[in-house]
C-alpha cells in the first residue's frame, strides 16, 4: 500500500507567519495535535505542535528531566506567564523545521516506521510532491483504518 491510497488531501495548515493563539484555535477546532507550516505556494516549511508549545514553555530544568517530580516546581505562575506571553508568538518560533515528510509513491510502511521512531515522537507525517508542496498529511489511524476496510 503506498502513501497516495491512505492519506488524507484535505488538510488545514498555517503559515509561519500566524500567531500561535490562531494556530492552536484551529486545532481545538479541528482536535488535531500537529499542523503543518507552509511557505508561499505551499511549500512545506515546518510542524506546529502542541508538544513543541509546551516543551517550549516549559523551564529548562524540566524540559531536560532534571526535576521528575513537577508538583514541587517553583515556577508554575511563571509556566502560566510564559504560555500567555507566547501567544501573540509566530508559529515558527516553536516548529519543528526539520519534520520527516514523505512523498504520495513512498510506502506506508515508511510513514509507519516515522510514526513510531521514539527518538522523533511525531504523530502525522506531511505528504508532500516533487517541489515539496504539502498535498497531504498521513497519521497511524490512515495506516489502520486501511488495514482494516
Amino acid at each position: 500500500m503506498i502513501v497516495q491510497e491512505i492519506m488524507t488531501t484535505d488538510v488545514s495548515f498555517v503559515t509561519a507567519d500566524t500567531t500561535i493563539e490562531d494556530a492552536v484555535g484551529i486545532m481545538r477546532k479541528e482536535k488535531v495535535q500537529t499542523m503543518p507550516v507552509v511557505g508561499p505556494d505551499r511549500l512545506f516549511v515546518g510542524m506546529f505542535t502542541v508538544r513543541l508549545f509546551l516543551k517550549k514553555a516549559l523551564p529548562g530544568y524540566i524540559r531536560s528531566g532534571d526535576l521528575p517530580d513537577v508538583r514541587f516546581a517553583p515556577d508554575l505562575p511563571q509556566f502560566h506567564e510564559t504560555l500567555n506571553k507566547m501567544r501573540t508568538a509566530a508559529v515558527s518560533t516553536v516548529m519543528d523545521a526539520n519534520h520527516p515528510t514523505v512523498v504520495a509513491e513512498n510506502s506506508s510502511l515508511e510513514c509507519a516506521a516515522l510514526l513510531i521512531n521514539p527518538k522523533r515522537r511525531i504523530r502525522s507525517v506531511p505528504v508532500v510532491d516533487a517541489a515539496n508542496r504539502l498535498i497531504g498529511l498521513v497519521t497511524g489511524w490512515d495506516i489502520i483504518k486501511e488495514l482494516y476496510r
